[in-house]
């Protein structure tokens, strides 16, 4: 496929796909990489859906399986830091930046509208450079409009020398 490429830094699958097994057992797995639509792609096969047509797709199919479903969207939110091509080191006034920053943020995604989530998103043009921005979107949109979701916890990992911070949180969606 001549647009693998854009898929090349995506690696919030490789974590999951093991503890799904070792948790779950042998039960049906189904993994989707989904680009970051505030990104252009570097190639088109031309065979690419929409990402809003691939979440209408996916919704459709996991009402005719019926039952219940186990989805997960996972994301790393912020990378900052010298790491990631910033100037500054990432000392304890900049966590603090970050962490607002990625409040703001989180409170948009847990209104449940995926247009308005990529509208914030396109708004601050992404500068801590969120990953996984078009599964989280698919993932609102696969949200009913009686669905809530809670933020459970958000954490910052950084290095003790300041050259780096990767930013996460965890939700539930009932």
């Amino acid at each position: 496929c001549i647009d693998q490429l854009d898929h090349v830094a995506e690696h919030s699958i490789q974590l999951h796909l093991p503890w799904i097994q070792h948790v779950l057992g042998d039960v049906p797995i189904s993994g989707f990489l989904i680009p970051d639509p505030l990104v252009p792609m570097i190639a088109d096969d031309g065979e690419r859906v929409l990402m809003e047509d691939f979440a209408q797709a996916l919704q459709d199919h996991l009402q005719a399986l019926g039952g219940r479903s186990l989805i997960i969207a996972s994301s790393d939110l912020s990378h900052v830091g010298p790491q990631f091509g910033e100037p500054a080191a990432v000392d304890e006034q900049r966590r603090g930046e970050i962490e607002q920053h990625d409040r703001d943020l989180i409170s948009k995604f847990m209104q449940g509208e995926s247009s308005a989530f990529i509208e914030a998103m396109e708004w601050c043009k992404n500068p801590t450079r969120w990953c996984s921005i078009g599964n989280m979107s698919v993932f609102l949109s696969l949200m009913g409009s009686d669905s809530t979701v809670e933020l459970l916890d958000y954490r910052q990992a950084y290095d003790e020398s300041e050259q780096w911070m990767v930013t996460a949180a965890a939700f539930a969606v009932e």
